[in-house]
């Protein structure tokens, strides 16, 4: 048993740890790992949620001042989640603005955010989350698609990685970010994320066929489009498709994979938006293959993006090319 203790505890002293974080922040991240708390945290109390909470479970201010992570209570969220979303904004919490977000906006300019901004940490040492990819489960109608956006962080001072699930509101959850597993750092990531992950989806989805299984990439990053579906057959097993080839994966025989995207399609995908915030998860690559499903999602808004109505092919690939790298951002496109 002590040798149990040694190797699931964390290298650093509690004075060390303390550097980190504060000792609520402490309690909520021993109590997540299933470790025993030092002595001197065993009488903190974590499960008191911040006075400054709102009923919809974010902070009623929208840009909250920098503080600690503390525990958001919902009644109707299954138990556990409390804590492990608690860890999850712990760790993703220098990048709440990537994260999948849902908006509604209205005539009178006014836009409601399902997503809640939790107060930005500042510590010594802040986490650096690496991008997995992004999923979309379905979609349940135009605008309305339900991404999980994956990612795997380093938790500073405990020699752990933490794998998280982020979706764009607290539908399925009653949280829109949960910590979904952990790692020691001598194991290989991709086969520990996987292992975590498709036991995630095993955990919250039926797996009675691919019927059940996530619809479509919506992004990339350290799991590529290949290894991403190889996972999601194992769980569900894979598709009947006359094309051998997944559908987010695009013939990339000119630099920008354009030689089979209808542009004409495109286009007229984006005329129907027109006057609309919209996002392009996955550039060129994703709307090549999923321009129907054009997301009414809010990052932040960057430039000027109207296009001439004369323009020309290469004027085209020029624009779109701008949407390629600019992937994941808010792009307006004026009625014109």
């Amino acid at each position: 048993a002590a040798m149990r203790r040694l190797r699931f505890s964390s290298q650093f002293t509690l004075e060390q740890l303390r550097q980190l974080y504060d000792d609520v922040e402490l309690a909520i991240l021993y109590d997540w790992l299933g470790w025993p708390r030092p002595a001197a945290l065993r009488s903190v109390d974590a499960y008191t949620p911040p006075e400054n909470v709102d009923e919809d479970f974010g902070w009623e201010d929208d840009r909250p001042e920098p503080g600690p992570v503390r525990i958001i209570r919902n009644k109707d969220a299954l138990a556990g989640v409390d804590v492990s979303n608690a860890v999850a904004r712990l760790l993703l919490s220098e990048i709440q603005d990537r994260l999948p977000q849902w908006a509604a906006f209205h005539n009178n300019g006014h836009v409601d955010w399902v997503r809640k901004r939790s107060p930005t940490r500042k510590a010594k040492a802040e986490p650096l989350p690496r991008f997995l990819f992004d999923i979309n489960w379905a979609d349940s109608g135009p605008g309305f698609s339900w991404p999980e956006a994956y990612y795997c962080t380093h938790l500073p001072g405990f020699d752990r990685y933490v794998v998280s699930a982020s979706q764009d509101s607290p539908d399925v959850h009653g949280y829109t970010d949960e910590a979904i597993g952990h790692f020691g750092l001598t194991e290989e990531l991709h086969e520990a994320c996987r292992q975590i992950i498709i036991g995630w989806w095993r955990e919250i989805q039926p797996t009675d066929g691919p019927e059940y299984g996530w619809q479509n990439l919506f992004g990339t990053g350290e799991i590529g489009v290949e290894e991403a579906y190889a996972w999601r057959n194992s769980v569900w097993g894979a598709e009947e498709t006359d094309d051998e080839t997944h559908p987010d994966a695009v013939d990339d025989t000119d630099d920008l994979g354009l030689d089979k995207v209808n542009l004409e399609g495109v286009l007229e995908a984006l005329a129907s938006n027109a006057g609309h915030d919209i996002v392009f998860p996955g550039g060129v690559q994703w709307l090549a293959t999923r321009r129907k499903a054009l997301l009414t999602r809010y990052h932040d808004l960057t430039g000027d993006w109207s296009l001439p109505v004369d323009a020309t092919q290469k004027e085209l690939k020029q624009w779109l090319r701008r949407l390629s790298s600019n992937a994941g951002n808010v792009v307006r496109y004026p009625a014109a």
